[in-house]
């Protein structure tokens, strides 16, 4: 009973630490203003087809979802920021999100084609770059290492220096195939220039810890960016997203102290 007593006082102290900093959400009741928290609405680089709604097919039977479809060549994306909406500090994002067409993708082995997921210092509406934080990928053609398996999603472990390096890419052993649902778990330290990952397709779990950014600098993780580069020749891909959550820490270790608590009076 007295450890019980113990893990409440903690428990209600890290809530008042918690109520210092507000969450991110986005379930796409409207586009391009919906959601709460963010620090401004949805945007577009370079030539989007279709960037909005859907409620024809949920993801995870979750409601409405933002469909984003490419067609044009080049660096595309849709994002958005939320600088300063929680704070400096760490955070765990969560999000689903869906390939529902990959197209046709150049039929070359490198990675002139992707599709990438990536947190920015505010400056990139395209392609990853300099300024990039965490980031996963996926090229239905590339393999790495050489001789895996091509077509899975990989993860990029920088080396916090801005540089680019094919060398950084860590396999996940997940596939990326048209109509694959996934789960994206990503917990971002921006003052170690690091990032835990977990990527999840309802059968496959990959985790990895520690995964350094591609910048130096620390705000490289207040906006949120789908991107996918065509280059020429291909045609456009078609990928679904929703339930975005972002939350501050000490928030995620609340609920995870609170599940212990539960469990303690379980027993």
């Amino acid at each position: 009973m007295r450890s019980l007593k113990v893990m409440g006082a903690v428990m209600a102290a890290l809530l008042c630490l918690v109520g210092t900093a507000n969450a991110v959400l986005e379930t796409f009741d409207s586009y391009p203003s919906g959601g709460s928290g963010w620090s401004g609405n949805w945007g577009v680089g370079g030539t989007v087809s279709t960037a909005g709604i859907m409620s024809d097919s949920p993801i995870n039977d979750a409601g409405s979802y933002l469909s984003y479809q490419t067609t044009a060549t080049g660096s595309n994306a849709v994002y958005r920021d939320f600088a300063g909406a929680i704070g400096s500090g760490a955070y765990t994002l969560t999000m689903d999100f869906r390939v529902d067409s990959l197209g046709t993708f150049y039929s070359g082995t490198d990675l002139s084609d992707r599709l990438q997921i990536f947190g920015d210092a505010g400056t990139a509406a395209g392609d990853m770059g300099s300024n990039t934080g965490w980031c996963i990928m996926a090229s239905p053609n590339y393999k790495t290492p050489a001789g895996q398996p091509s077509g899975n999603w990989m993860v990029y472990n920088g080396r916090k220096n801005g540089a680019w390096s094919s060398s950084c890419l860590i396999n996940s052993g997940i596939a990326v195939v048209e109509g694959g649902v996934y789960t994206l778990t990503i917990t971002v330290d921006p003052a170690d220039l690091s990032y835990d990952i977990t990527l999840d397709n309802g059968t496959t779990i990959f985790t990895a810890e520690n995964m350094g950014f591609r910048t130096a600098n620390t705000a490289a993780a207040d906006r949120l960016v789908f991107a996918n580069k065509m280059r020429s020749g291909a045609t456009g891909t078609t990928l679904s997203y929703d339930s975005i959550n972002i939350v501050p820490e000490p928030a995620t270790l609340v609920l995870l102290g609170l599940g212990a608590l539960a469990v303690a009076r379980r027993r």
